[in-house]
């Protein structure tokens, strides 16, 4: 029995040696301290999938799902292939997430909106060729699904660019709900 439980939890995960690298994991982490994501997220009840979301990245390969706003300008742009492609291919298997650092709860956080995300799935990083911009996939669930009032699914993606040596999410786009 054990070694079957072994099995399953194995097979979900990537045993081609692809672990999140150092370059994944800022790049999350800095995802994770988004204030679009935190205004959003009740952290003090907030669950990270422990490993990451393989359909996540089904939202962004058409439009208007492909389509970022950078945050400061309001200028629109469409993803380019190359990160839509990074990020399909990277998202064939997941992988586990244990070690990336989870927010901590604070008073900017979400548990006073109505409908706080409660759980957050993240893709992995889509990276340009250079690594100076990577895209990921945010999904969560809305509500509380225990409740009468219900819960939904929703999701966005994140546009990020790399400078002064560390990553910053840059830009939003892809917004849905299911």
């Amino acid at each position: 029995m054990l070694a079957l439980l072994i099995l399953i939890v194995f097979a979900q995960v990537d045993l081609s040696g692809a672990a999140i690298d150092d370059n994944e994991r800022s790049v999350l982490e800095a995802v994770l301290r988004d204030p679009e994501l935190i205004k959003r997220t009740d952290f003090g009840s907030f669950v990270l999938s422990p490993t990451t979301h393989l359909a996540s990245m089904t939202y962004v390969t058409v439009p208007p799902f492909n389509e970022m706003t950078l945050d400061r300008s309001q200028s629109a742009f469409t993803l380019s292939a190359e990160l839509v492609e990074s990020l399909r291919s990277r998202n064939e298997h997941s992988v586990s997430l244990l070690g990336i650092a989870r927010p901590k709860p604070t008073r900017r956080s979400g548990a006073t909106q109505v409908n706080p995300r409660r759980n957050v799935d993240v893709s992995r990083p889509g990276f340009s060729d250079k690594r100076t911009s990577a895209v990921v996939v945010i999904m969560g669930t809305e509500g509380d699904c225990r409740t009468r009032g219900g819960c939904a699914h929703g999701g966005y993606t994140a546009y990020l660019e790399r400078n002064d040596g560390g990553w910053r999410v840059v830009g939003h786009g892809g917004h849905w709900i299911e």
